[in-house]
């Protein structure tokens, strides 16, 4: 992953996903530090809904088709717009993050 200079806001992404990515096919893959170069978890779906809180707690949680709900609260993710993708990084280790794409 490039290193990146500048991180949006949890409303920016927000706004992407519920703009771009609401009811379209969505890849969502979450990488860890013990399997960097292979997906730990990988939801395929529509993506039905795109919620955001933007209390202390602040978070985005997605909601595919399938029932799966993948959450990321401001705490501990910072998150960014790369080319087409949505990308949220752990604030605590810079070898965990999800990639968001549309399929």
């Amino acid at each position: 992953m490039a290193e990146i200079k500048q991180f949006n806001s949890f409303p920016v992404s927000y706004c992407r996903l519920s703009d771009d990515f609401l009811n379209q096919r969505v890849l969502a893959e979450y990488y860890h530090h013990d399997m960097p170069s292979e997906p730990s978890i990988s939801v395929l779906g529509v993506l039905t809904d795109v919620f955001i809180s933007n209390d202390d707690d602040g978070y985005i949680n997605l909601r595919f088709e399938n029932g799966t709900d993948i959450s990321f609260k401001k705490e501990n993710y910072l998150t960014n717009i790369s080319n087409e993708e949505v990308v949220f990084t752990s604030k605590y280790d810079s070898e965990t993050y999800c990639i968001i794409t549309i399929q």
